[in-house]
């Protein structure tokens, strides 16, 4: 993604509501499967029915900037973003420049989550919070316009585990392509009733991402 292109992205997410250098939001939906041969004990997520997690980034305009899917649904968000090239190459791509996560990802330079709510939020970090996530909410928009749009991603019943990821991004696709020609599809807009993953993902403090989150903050009004 060259300079321009991500200069325009970041002001487009910036005219909602002033997050800046925001090129992306990021999370995990779930696909309900037929129960694959090997492991399907694996593959039941928390809503115990068996899926495979498609992780995606999407842009302002609810289209897909990266998707990566496959991982069974028991798998915590973090660990497939941990396990997808994105992890590896999320500082290049985003250079000075940052996607937004909900508290299921750890906090990087290029990775910024909300602040954890332990009761002793600051007037500040809670401003932080709110406006992270209403940022942050077009993903879910993408999600529900993929699934309305494309309603066999609802359950998925193939016999092998590599069709239905090979499904699962043509329908991604394929979706580009509809926004691309002008086709916003809001009569397909679904709400999604997946559960909300409110684990915090351990590990160790990123210094850099904490000392640019606190900076955000400081600047959000």
């Amino acid at each position: 993604m060259d300079n321009r292109l991500q200069f325009n992205i970041a002001c487009k997410f910036q005219e909602n509501r002033g997050f800046p250098n925001v090129i992306g939001a990021i999370d995990g939906t779930h696909i309900q499967i037929t129960p694959p041969a090997e492991h399907p004990q694996a593959y039941v997520n928390r809503k115990s029915y068996h899926s495979i997690v498609l992780q995606c980034v999407c842009l302002h305009d609810t289209s897909f900037s990266n998707c990566f899917i496959g991982w069974p649904g028991s798998v915590h968000d973090a660990r497939v973003l941990k396990n997808s090239d994105l992890w590896n190459e999320g500082q290049n791509i985003c250079a000075d420049h940052h996607i937004l996560g909900d508290g299921a990802y750890p906090l990087k330079n290029w990775l910024l989550t909300p602040y954890r709510d332990n009761g002793h939020l600051t007037a500040e970090q809670k401003r932080y919070n709110f406006i992270h996530a209403s940022t942050r909410a077009v993903i879910e928009r993408a999600f529900g316009l993929l699934k309305g749009r494309f309603r066999r991603l609802h359950y998925l019943e193939t016999k092998k585990l590599q069709t239905s990821c090979d499904i699962g991004i043509a329908c991604c696709v394929l979706h580009n392509f509809c926004i691309k020609h002008g086709d916003n599809g809001d009569e397909f807009v679904e709400e999604q009733f997946e559960y909300i993953n409110n684990d915090i993902a351990m590990g160790a403090v990123d210094e850099t991402g904490s000392a640019k989150r606190d900076r955000i903050a400081r600047n959000l009004h």
